[in-house]
């Protein structure tokens, strides 16, 4: 059973995972540090429900980033 899993898991990565990426965002680089700032930016990115609930965080460059992931990951597998 553990074999099928492993033949699973590497057939899964292969076609799935290589194509989506596993693009990594840096919080502590400091292109990614205040970047929920730049309004021109948040306004070009994302909606303005997303723009409002960035702004509104505790964390707005968390909520930025972790909607921007979101929104890569969707793109790369359409």
């Amino acid at each position: 059973m553990r074999n099928k899993s492993l033949t699973v898991w590497h057939r899964w990565r292969r076609l799935i995972l290589l194509r989506v990426g596993n693009d990594i965002v840096d919080l502590t680089h400091p292109h990614a540090k205040g970047k929920s700032r730049d309004l021109r930016f948040l306004k070009r990115v994302f909606l303005p429900d997303e723009e409002r609930q960035i702004l509104a965080s505790h964390e707005p460059d968390t909520m930025l980033w972790t909607l921007w992931t979101g929104k890569e990951a969707a793109y790369k597998v359409t």
